[in-house]
């Protein structure tokens, strides 16, 4: 009373008020040892709980000072009173303070002065609220919050005191939560904070935001049922809040009501607000939201582009989190609420109107229109398959487009990366969805491959380098299908090729797309579909589908090598000594045999974990033996070839062997023991040409200079690595007999042989030493 009463008269004698207290702050700046006896003793004793407002005292800021003064005034009391100083005694003291703020502010007899004081009195009790003994915290609950939220619906022009205000509901709210007690007067203060989250006032707004996230964390995050069925009311509350305001946005410039304006500002505030809300809130309430930003969303489609810019950033928060990228603790939805939501933004104009897109904001708001297709479409399809698949195609008519749209950028980006995933993600479901349906008529896979091919107009070329891996992705997936839009899609991108385009990135992407096209179909498949023409004319051969076989070809069968490849470079290469005995055709043939090694170059993509060595092999060891002794040009390929194809499948029978131990399953240990028995016979297979193999390395290695022999001995440890023991044992006697004979030989030559002799000893010894 004696605060109350004297109040007006600190506020124009503060200065006084400072120096009588300077004892007292002298006193909290000492050890308890060097404080003084009487007040100040006191104060040393009790817990510097205002250590930051003390620490502003300087501070030229109004606010500062204010609260110094507060401060000072209020222990003044607390003192002459003979209250000790503890948190408790200011808790008490600070909330009584405001109870009467609160009477003049419904009297409306609250002024300037009152008005700081009451804010300062609101940062010093959230600032004791945490030091304060929780049972006493616990007692006063009720009052507290009463008085508070009296504070917060102070009129307008107060912010300092709802801004102060409402931090000082944080702190009791957070209290509350935390322990469990007054569940009803929680959710009651936690709804009555709503309002708030909307406000015009950005200070208030971020104030209340933070509180209601921070409340709505705190509960989720508690295992007592009472503070989950708070948390849930107080979702409840937040849906039915925003299903009242943010349906008066899609209003602004009608004539329903005066205060249109206001209404739009304060929805687009609340869906700001929601993005901050939307991981603490339940999937019932997410569901909700995601209802009701829907419905916005066709409503603000043509009139309220700005809106709808924000209900998608707003909806892409309840997809994928508040991070750009979607994390496990990403919100939970349901299929029904994202299907609704998918929707409602494949049909927003701005899509079909991208065209007139100029501004950087609208750019921006197609490419989060866009992130959000693809977010939303993956995580449906993982909760219902067939749903998103019955959108994909709806959802690739929609944004292909959007490739053709190369001056924004970060547009097509989006929009690649988007189709590029749903691809790789969506078409397998929608091939299963397919299948289960046995609908007559085109398919979802096929009207999505149609939707590709239109695109490969001649007035989308500009388009085509972004949509040829896209197109490549979605071979690679449905390759292994014998569906004929596939191979139709494989022709058109084929027939893209020319030798004089002056477009080299096109060009690349288009060895992209066709690689991924091998990779998915196969060779065989691929070659039945785009075929390679050897047989034809030589001007007409595909030979520039080699070098792409090469780079992406994996596990291709040895098969396709043996009857298409080597036929084609024995028809190449006799076309070629053809060639060169008629006049004028020179070039020609050198052309042919080129060819011909380019042909040759693609056998190291077939020893690549090839599936079927142990039938395929012997068809391929003939012709390879002969290149490696009467083909020069062929040794260096042929001999990598084998070398790598034997060490990749020993390493193969040795994982296999390795992994059958390790096994703990009788269908781990099976399915590993029949892997070890298929590269035992492969092995084999290539083994039983290790007679034929040895001799002719041995052969070409003597007669190669020192400089033409470097692919040869790894060659030859390979082979020596799954030789039986009398075909070794056999070239090894075979090489020191060599040895031996240049040895004997040494003494018998001239001056000037015996460095070539020395020379021939050498070779065999290396022999010796790789065998």
């Amino acid at each position: 009373e004696h605060l109350r009463s004297d109040w007006a008269g600190r506020q124009t004698a503060g200065c006084a008020s400072m120096d009588e207290w300077a004892s007292v702050q002298a006193a909290l700046t000492k050890g308890p040892a060097e404080a003084p006896r009487g007040p100040a003793t006191q104060l040393s004793r009790s817990e510097d709980i205002f250590h930051s407002v003390w620490a502003r005292k300087n501070s030229p800021q109004a606010d500062h000072q204010q609260q110094i003064a507060v401060l000072s005034a209020v222990t003044e009391v607390l003192v002459q009173q003979g209250i000790a100083l503890n948190a408790g005694a200011f808790f008490a003291a600070f909330l009584s303070s405001l109870d009467g703020y609160r009477s003049r502010a419904n009297a409306a007899a609250l002024g300037g002065a009152d008005e700081s004081s009451a804010a300062a009195t609101c940062v010093l009790l959230s600032l004791v609220i945490p030091k304060t003994p929780r049972a006493v915290v616990h007692r006063k609950l009720r009052d507290a919050l009463g008085v508070i939220d009296d504070l917060c619906s102070t009129p307008e022009g107060c912010q300092a005191i709802v801004r102060s205000a409402v931090q000082c509901k944080k702190q009791l709210l957070l209290v509350a939560a935390t322990d469990g007690v007054d569940a009803a007067t929680v959710c009651q203060s936690a709804g009555a904070l709503l309002p708030l989250c909307a406000d015009t006032r950005p200070k208030v707004r971020k104030r209340a935001l933070e509180s209601m996230a921070s409340v709505l964390e705190t509960l989720r995050g508690s295992s007592s049922k009472q503070q989950l069925r708070a948390h849930s009311f107080i979702c409840e509350t937040l849906c039915k809040f925003a299903g009242d305001t943010l349906p008066l946005a899609a209003a602004k410039g009608t004539s329903e009501a005066d205060d249109s304006m206001e209404n739009f500002r304060r929805a687009l505030h609340l869906l700001g607000g929601l993005r901050q809300l939307m991981p603490f809130l339940n999937d019932a309430a997410l569901d909700s939201i995601i209802e009701i930003v829907s419905l916005l969303l066709v409503q603000s489609q043509g009139s309220q582009p700005l809106l709808a810019t924000l209900v998608v950033d707003c909806a892409k928060t309840v997809v994928v989190g508040p991070s750009s990228e979607p994390t496990e603790n990403a919100p939970s939805v349901s299929a029904k609420s994202l299907e609704s939501l998918l929707k409602a933004v494949l049909q927003l104009p701005s899509l079909d109107r991208v065209a007139t897109a100029t501004a950087s904001h609208e750019v921006d708001a197609l490419v989060s229109a866009t992130s959000l297709i693809q977010h939303a479409m993956l995580k449906l399809g993982k909760l219902n398959p067939s749903a998103s698949s019955r959108l994909l195609p709806n959802v690739f008519h929609v944004l292909l487009p959007l490739l053709t749209e190369t001056s924004h950028e970060a547009l097509v980006f989006a929009a690649s990366q988007c189709l590029t995933d749903l691809a790789r993600f969506c078409l397998p479901l929608a091939t299963a969805v397919d299948y289960a349906s046995g609908d007559v008529g085109p398919t979802i896979v096929e009207r999505v491959f149609l939707s590709i091919q239109n695109l490969f107009n001649i007035r989308y070329q500009h388009a085509w380098a972004v949509l040829l891996p896209i197109s490549g992705v979605c071979c690679e997936v449905m390759g292994k299908s014998a569906l004929p839009y596939v191979s139709q899609l494989v022709q058109v991108m084929g027939s893209l090729h020319s030798d004089r385009t002056e477009d080299i990135y096109q060009e690349q992407q288009l060895g992209v797309a066709l690689g991924l096209a091998i990779q998915g179909m196969g060779p065989e498949k691929f070659f039945s579909v785009f075929s390679l023409n050897l047989d034809g004319p030589w001007e007409k051969a595909r030979v520039w589908l080699l070098p792409i076989l090469r780079r992406y070809a994996a596990s291709c069968p040895l098969s396709f090598f043996a009857q298409n490849i080597i036929p084609g470079a024995k028809l190449l290469a006799a076309r070629a000594e053809q060639a060169s005995t008629r006049q004028g055709q020179g070039i020609h043939a050198q052309r042919m045999r080129g060819m011909v090694l380019v042909l040759w170059g693609t056998l190291p993509a077939f020893c690549k974990s090839p599936p079927d060595i142990s039938p395929s092999f012997k068809l391929i060891a003939k012709d390879l033996g002969d290149g490696i002794s009467k083909q020069p040009e062929l040794r260096s390929t042929i001999c990598a070839s084998l070398t790598q194809l034997i060490c990749g499948t020993l390493d193969a029978h040795h994982q296999a062997r390795s992994r059958r131990e390790d096994a703990v399953t009788a269908q781990e240990k099976a399915k590993y023991a029949l892997e070890e028995s298929r590269t035992a016979e492969d092995i084999a297979a290539i083994a039983k040409f290790s007679k034929n193999f040895l001799p002719v390395l041995f052969n070409v290695y003597v007669a190669a200079g020192s400089t033409q022999r470097n692919e040869i001995p790894p060659a030859i440890r390979a082979f020596s690595l799954i030789a039986d023991k009398d075909t070794l044992h056999t070239f090894f006697l075979t090489v020191l007999k060599r040895l031996l004979e240049a040895i004997a030989e040494a003494p018998t030559v001239g001056d000037g042989m015996q460095e070539d002799s020395y020379e021939k000893q050498a070779t065999y010894m290396e022999l010796a030493c790789f065998s």
